[in-house]
């Protein structure tokens, strides 16, 4: 009898199966090599090479827990993948949370292939099961294989380009500025890129500001909410609650931001998680809530903004313009600024032409539907665009200035839109659970205003 055997030797069979699952499915080993070499590079990486380790780190944790899920009944084999998947969520954790290095010495590089099989897991939502591929764990080794930790190469930096300060108003439009300080409309992705902006661009809204939430949470939902349910946030309390989450998404650093409709907008705060309690799931912030949040409210959890490789600007903040002569001459010829879309009649369904085909929308007259289908599109209702909509649902029940909400919150969908210039005047009328909307609308690079007009039933 051995006096000390390895697992091999105690447990055979069970290192047999271990095997011959590990064949099946390359990823696992794959990961703990690849996985590793993220996690030990993620402090020395540039901002690209970090921005592409978050993405192959978070399909990974999708990939491997979905692998994971799909295991047989067998113990050992759960015991022997569950640390790969726990490891792959804490690899994105870090990234997500690290800071890109202020002298970074490497960066990642995909290859061709390995770029098309991260976006197919991209597409893919695991959780609705929509766009799977046929092997997730093939497609991951894929990506995987074609991964590669390189050296920075530092290269010949460009002449200082000329900026002008301009200070931001809750009206402005990067669309609009563009205009006038660059006579060209289409220019507006020169500012986005000078000033290291994300969507919605500008906004005094510190979900947008403090955003995209890697969680949400309902204050007092009932069980049947869209989000889990957190205990009322009340007024003077130090700590939070943060119900049905992954224990290591959380790191102290992190924020979180509540808000709650109220019949003149919004009442909001953000706070700083100083400790995480993994066990109890209890949060520790600071300097603690300054307004109670009761049913309704909603609370997210956001990466700091030393964390953010990107950033939302709110009112009265400088915004900085590129001016014309440090925009290149050749750059590519503008897009179409209005669009192209399916057309749809005024039920909703599709027009289709005498000869069968989908009929089109352009122009002036697209931007009007992509209106009223922001409008009629609840606030975190498409997934992954978490600012796409309005927020007209959150007025119903509101016992006085329900009217003055609503308006607010058509004005704030309208200008969400780069193609708008301006809403100069908005009518709001209210009969029974339907709202009907007239505004007139200042289409970017058009003269006048063209009108508006539709109807969101509120349910």
């Amino acid at each position: 009898m051995l006096a000390h055997p390895t697992f091999a030797q105690a447990y055979p069979q069970v290192t047999q199966r271990i095997a011959a699952q590990a064949a099946q499915e390359p990823a696992w080993r794959l990961w703990a090599i690849q996985g590793s070499r993220l996690w030990a590079a993620a402090p020395v990486l540039d901002a690209t090479g970090l921005t592409l380790a978050r993405r192959v780190a978070h399909q990974a944790a999708w990939t491997l827990d979905a692998l994971c899920a799909a295991l047989p009944a067998d113990v050992f084999l759960w015991l022997w993948a569950a640390p790969a998947v726990t490891a792959a969520w804490q690899t994105w954790i870090q990234l997500a949370t690290q800071v890109p290095s202020v002298a970074p010495t490497q960066t990642l590089q995909l290859t061709a292939g390995a770029h098309a099989a991260l976006s197919r897991l991209q597409a893919w939502d695991p959780v609705l099961g929509t766009n799977a591929p046929a092997d997730p764990g093939a497609v991951l080794t894929q990506v995987l294989q074609g991964l590669a930790v390189v050296p920075v190469t530092t290269p010949a930096q460009p002449a200082a380009t000329p900026l002008k300060p301009v200070t931001v108003t809750a009206d402005l439009s990067l669309v609009a500025l563009a205009t006038r300080e660059l006579g060209d409309p289409n220019a507006w992705p020169a500012i986005v890129a000078a000033n290291a902006l994300r969507p919605p661009y500008i906004s005094s809204r510190l979900w947008d500001v403090y955003g995209p939430p890697l969680a949400v949470w309902s204050v007092n939902a009932p069980a049947n909410g869209p989000w889990p349910s957190v205990p009322p946030l009340t007024a003077g309390a130090t700590t939070v609650t943060l119900n049905n989450i992954f224990p290591f998404w959380v790191q102290p650093g992190m924020v979180l931001v509540a808000e709650q409709p109220t019949a003149t907008g919004r009442q909001q705060e953000v706070q700083t998680i100083t400790a995480w309690n993994s066990d109890t799931l209890v949060a520790t912030i600071s300097p603690g809530w300054q307004a109670s949040y009761q049913a309704g409210a909603l609370l997210g959890l956001m990466l700091s903004p030393q964390q953010q490789l990107s950033q939302v600007l709110q009112p009265g903040q400088t915004l900085y313009v590129p001016q014309p002569g440090a925009i290149p001459a050749d750059r590519p010829a503008p897009t179409d600024l209005y669009g192209t879309d399916l057309a749809l009649d005024p039920t909703g369904q599709f027009v289709v032409t005498g000869t069968g085909d989908l009929a089109t929308t352009s122009g002036p007259a697209n931007v009007l539907g992509a209106l009223a289908r922001r409008l009629a599109t609840a606030l975190g209702g498409v997934p992954l665009q978490p600012t796409y909509g309005s927020r007209l649902a959150d007025a119903v029940g509101l016992p006085v200035g329900q009217a003055t909400a609503l308006r607010s919150y058509v004005l704030q969908a309208l200008r969400a839109d780069p193609r708008v210039a301006g809403v100069p005047q908005v009518t709001v009328r209210v009969t029974g659970t339907v709202v009907q909307i007239t505004a007139q609308i200042q289409i970017v690079g058009r003269p006048g205003a063209q009108t508006l007009a539709t109807q969101v039933a509120l349910t």
